[in-house]
């Protein structure tokens, strides 16, 4: 992982008028490191001056004067709100306004794509117009922090380019238009996902991938089980354990479930036949016991079943193969090696592709 950052893909669509008060979970994983400030030996780049005092000149409220002291001719290092690097390079603009402070009020101008060495950009609390695309192209950003802020326009997709964006806080942004349908938060050293996170609007969210974050507790604390619109779920990698809720058996939209290599600490008790969508379950090395007869039972079972692939390999499972796999008409793969499963196999003339400790038996 590069520079130790958290590699992060939000893809934001938009899809909803209207105010919205949106929360994206604040990943509050390390704040980076803040390069000293200019000490008037090394002066800021011209071209990098210049584009902050375009960013001034598009505000136009500034009630404490905040940016009195962004003056033509003047060191911009020495700035309120700018910390530059030995070489010159603005890597930091904090202009946040705490609760009570009157806000900064403008237009969001261009010009801060020519700080590219930005690495920490803090405009919280500000009621600035137009969220252009240009925090998508910062790609040095460690820091970004936009809470409690009021910008009209859609969140750009492109901030799945912050490859090294280790804190992202978005609580209670106002937007005009925002719906957020996809997060894969993969590799990002999440300490946990049984946090509460309060004003969150997530009704849209289909999306959701959270794997090889190692979070080590109860599957069912998790945060995202009241979501009804996911419609792809991948915990793999997480070291969740315990028994899955029986709200995961109303997530009726759901599609793919991805749950493997998670310790053999799990167990899937829960009833999974009001799911009609569902076209993949993937456990392979995640359940801790569990006996075949009773797992294909609580597979779905619509009339227009989806479902083809399941997947359950390394799971100490036992009993006996049951005809119940007849009734899943639509089941096209069956992976179940390094079980203790015995029975009779379907035979070829199901089209059933079934793999059972370790033999491959039946094929199309």
């Amino acid at each position: 992982m590069q520079r130790a950052a958290a590699k992060l893909l939000l893809l934001i669509t938009a899809a909803v008028v209207g105010s919205l008060s949106v929360f994206t979970h604040a990943l509050q994983l390390q704040r980076p490191h803040e390069t000293a400030a200019g000490n008037g030996t090394t002066s800021c780049r011209p071209h990098e001056r210049d584009a902050l005092l375009a960013f001034k000149h598009g505000i136009t409220k500034d009630p404490y004067g905040l940016l009195t002291s962004w003056r033509s001719g003047k060191d911009c290092c020495q700035w309120s709100g700018i910390t530059c690097s030995r070489h010159g390079h603005v890597v930091k603009l904090d202009l946040n306004r705490t609760l009570g402070d009157p806000p900064l009020v403008g237009q969001i101008s261009l010009s801060l794509l020519s700080l590219e060495h930005l690495e920490y950009l803090d405009l919280s609390g500000n009621f600035l117009q137009g969220l252009p695309h240009l925090f998508g192209s910062l790609t040095k950003l460690e820091y970004l922090n936009l809470s409690n802020s009021s910008f009209f326009g859609s969140m750009p997709p492109q901030l799945g380019n912050l490859s090294n964006l280790r804190y992202l806080d978005l609580i209670r942004m106002q937007t005009l238009i925002l719906t957020l349908k996809h997060i894969r938060l993969v590799g990002c050293s999440l300490p946990s996902a049984n946090q509460s996170i309060p004003r969150m609007n997530l009704t849209a969210l289909e999306d959701l991938d959270l794997s090889q974050n190692y979070f080590g507790h109860s599957v069912a604390s998790c945060w995202f089980w009241n979501i009804t619109s996911i419609k792809s779920l991948s915990l793999v990698s997480t070291y969740l354990g315990g028994r899955f809720p029986d709200a995961l058996g109303e997530m009726v939209l759901l599609q793919h479930i991805e749950f493997g290599k998670n310790g053999n600490a799990a167990t899937m008790a829960v009833d999974l036949k009001n799911l009609c969508e569902l076209e993949t379950l993937s456990i392979d090395g995640s359940l801790s016991s569990s006996n075949i007869t009773e797992l294909l039972e609580k597979l779905p079972r619509c009339s227009a079943s989806n479902f083809f692939f399941l997947s359950s390999a390394d799971n100490n499972m036992t009993g006996v193969l049951p005809n119940v796999i007849d009734q899943l008409t639509g089941l096209n793969v069956i992976y179940l090696p390094n079980n203790s499963i015995s029975g009779v196999m379907p035979p070829e003339d199901t089209g059933v592709n079934l793999a059972v400790n370790g033999e491959r038996i039946g094929h199309k």
